[in-house]
């Protein structure tokens, strides 16, 4: 149901909220955001509105406080953020709900003395072809001081990573691979998976994985506290039943209505599914458009 807002003007000139920032009693004129199941509470501020508290209804009619976001409210009832003013969490939950679905690329890495480590990662995407680059997005470890992933760091180190490519049957495994496990615990092991060499890197692919992308390191960089990886594929691994191979000059092809691949949405645990979910909608060429096609 789409909620329909409207602005009213307090009358008192004290409000009884708390800022969100000072601890102390909001004063002056401000603007309350009404909605069936919502309310907010914002202080204007010159042409701005700043949040100072946001409140939001519970079912029995009470209200629970937030320490609010900074939102901005234009004349057509549109939410916008100003990301200077917004804080990193905040940022996250905006970006991974706008930017989805998201292909997740399954990492297979390899320290120095072998030992395989096995992480689920959805910053990730092709970004050209010639050459293939895929590039992937990998947060520093929680807390103070950078300290990367074990997946990052293997990359780093030993310039060499496996993509396989997540289906719908080996989501449950995959969660279990997002697990934070201690360094010296396999995450292989622990959802009871197998590998299988690769044709070119010395990191081995998920041997029940449909598909693979063998890469190495073309270019990593730290920005703020995540690390951009990009890799160079520099050999596919695709199940026999997924591709139609080359003819006549023309493919090959994925059969990506029958991978059952699996995007990842916003919130912990929330994924798409891709079965049943193709729809079609031919390209126009600018002749066709000359013609009247729409």
């Amino acid at each position: 149901m789409r909620l329909r807002w409207r602005w009213k003007r307090c009358g008192k000139q004290r409000c009884n909220q708390r800022d969100c920032d000072s601890n102390e009693p909001c004063r002056g004129d401000f603007l309350h955001l009404v909605s069936l199941s919502h309310r907010a509470h914002y202080k204007a501020v010159g042409s701005r509105l700043r949040s100072a508290c946001t409140l939001l209804a519970n079912g029995d009619g009470t209200c629970a406080f937030v320490r609010g976001a900074v939102g901005l409210f234009d004349e057509d009832n549109a939410m916008k953020f100003e990301m200077e003013k917004t804080p990193a969490r905040q940022i996250y939950n905006l970006l991974i709900g706008l930017v989805a679905p998201r292909p997740i690329a399954w990492v297979t890495s390899m320290d120095e003395n072998g030992l395989l480590n096995a992480a689920p990662f959805s910053a990730y995407n092709y970004l050209c072809t010639d050459p293939p680059i895929v590039g992937m997005g990998v947060m520093n470890r929680p807390g103070r001081g950078s300290i990367p992933k074990d997946t990052a760091r293997n990359i780093r180190r030993t310039g060499e990573f496996v993509i396989n490519v997540v289906t719908e049957d080996l989501l449950d495994k995959m969660n279990i691979c997002a697990t934070d496990f201690p360094a010296e615990v396999s995450e292989l092991e622990m959802a009871g998976l197998t590998t299988a060499p690769s044709s070119v890197v010395k990191v081995p692919r998920i041997a029940e994985a449909h598909a693979a992308l063998e890469c190495t390191e073309f270019t990593s960089m730290e920005i703020g506290r995540s690390r951009i990886v990009l890799g160079r594929v520099v050999a596919m691994y695709v199940e026999d039943h997924f591709i139609d191979p080359p003819v006549d000059g023309h493919g090959p092809y994925i059969h990506a209505e029958e991978l059952h691949a699996i995007g990842r949405m916003n919130g912990l645990g929330n994924y798409v599914r891709t079965r049943d979910a193709f729809v079609t909608v031919p390209r126009i060429s600018f002749e066709d458009w000359q013609k009247g096609k729409r």
